[in-house]
Formats: structure tokens, sequence, C-alpha cells
């Protein structure tokens, strides 16, 4: 998609933005309405994907709310390519936060009050993100005051609409922040499974590492299973006495 593009005669392209598993988000501005959106497209085979592409749609538009990048459209280019239209935002991804700064425990509190009720919200809708880790929150304005959870890709719903479309015992997500009935490809995950990587993310930002590590995806996988994580840092330890992490689920 080369910038200046203009999709369904409304979104023109004004840079590329990022890529991922199933396809590429581009910075467009939306000409009716003059607001800058994001736009991601599905650069795998439509044949193949569009599905799946089309059930991510479905998820987004089912959960408003500050903490959730917002869903705007879903469409298809001239080309056959499936499209969805999301809220623009300007900042960075929590990953490039903790490279370039350490994250506070004033900060650390923030990121599980705004994600907690965020996962509440996607749990009482049935639906389970399965892939919550630092890339996927961003930081708006490259700010701990909202930090918004991007990405359903491979997020599962509880309904019909939202079938699941992964086999029993495929481990699907991000080895080191996956609950071990996740790790293990269990056919019954729910809302928990969130709120485990959630506790990740988390000790990650505090500690400087992740819980769980390995010198392969095996390795994290299996210790993320059977293993309790190691011993956190003197100042997490002190503070986790006056910490009380409210779960709904």
């Amino acid at each position: 998609m080369e910038v200046g593009t203009t999709i369904a005669g409304q979104y023109q392209i004004l840079a590329l933005a990022g890529v991922g598993g199933m396809g590429k988000v581009y910075r467009s501005l939306d000409t009716k309405t003059n607001t800058e959106v994001a736009i991601k497209v599905l650069t795998l085979d439509p044949s193949k994907y569009s599905r799946r592409f089309m059930r991510e749609a479905k998820v987004m538009s089912r959960l408003k709310h500050k903490n959730i990048i917002e869903y705007l459209g879903y469409g298809q280019t001239e080309e056959g390519a499936p499209y969805i239209v999301m809220e623009w935002v300007q900042g960075e991804d929590l990953r490039q936060r903790m490279n370039r700064q350490a994250v506070s425990l004033d900060e650390a509190l923030r990121i599980i009050s705004g994600l907690g009720d965020a996962l509440a919200l996607a749990d009482k809708q049935g639906i389970i993100h399965r892939d919550l880790k630092p890339s996927n929150l961003m930081l708006v304005d490259s700010k701990m005051d909202t930090i918004k959870l991007l990405d359903f890709g491979i997020a599962r719903g509880s309904d019909p609409d939202l079938e699941r479309m992964t086999k029993t015992g495929v481990s699907i997500g991000t080895p080191g922040y996956m609950a071990p009935e996740q790790s293990r490809g269990e056919s019954k995950i729910d809302g928990r499974a969130d709120i485990y990587a959630l506790g990740c993310v988390v000790y990650e930002t505090l500690v400087g590492q992740r819980p769980f590590r390995g010198e392969d995806i095996v390795a994290v996988l299996a210790r993320g299973a059977i293993e309790e994580p190691p011993e956190s840092a003197p100042i997490v330890r002190t503070s986790a006495r006056h910490l009380t992490i409210y779960s709904p689920i």
C-alpha cells in the first residue's frame, strides 16, 4: 500500500505504522471526518485468513472501553484485501517504554487499574485476548495516564459468532506470558488467563525480567506450567504488603 493511496474512497494512506503477524497497520486520514485513523490491512492470503481477520473485527466491535483500542469499521480494499479501521493513537508501546526508562511502582499500579477494568469488561463479553504482553500495550502520548490494549488477532470468544478456530492441544500466545492451561493448549481457558498475563507484565515492569525464562520456547513454556516465579526484587516484596489486585473473574 503506497503513501497517498485512498482506500474505499475515504481513507488516505499517510504512512506505514507497523507490521504484524497478519497484516500491516497504516496511519491514515479519514477524509470524511478529517481525522487520523489506523487501518490494519490483511496481507496474507484472503482465502485462508479473511475469516480470522473478520473475527478480530467482531471481537473489537463488542469492546468499548477507554483502555481498549477503539474499533471504527471494517471493509475491503479495491484489491479484495480486508481491513479494520481503528482509532489512531500517538505514543509508544510498553516494551519501548521499558527499554527506554524504568517503570515506577506508581506507574505499574496504573497499569493494573486500567487493564484490570478492561479485562473485566472483556470477560463479561466472553472474550479472552490470549496475547497480553508489553508490545500489545500502547501508552497514549508515551504516558501511563492512558494505556490501551491492542491486537485481538488471536482473541477467543465464547458465543457462536466468535467460535474457536484453534485446535485443542495447540498452544496459542506468547511464551513467558501464557497461563499454564494456555501453554498446554487446553480447550477450556477463560479470562483468568489474561489476568495471569497481566501479572507477568506487571512483574516484568517492576523486576526488569519476565517471571519465567529459558534457553528456548519449550523451556519457557515448561517453567511457566510447573514452577513458581522467582522471588522478586526488594521493592516489590516491600510494596506487596500494601497491594491488593481485585479480579472479578
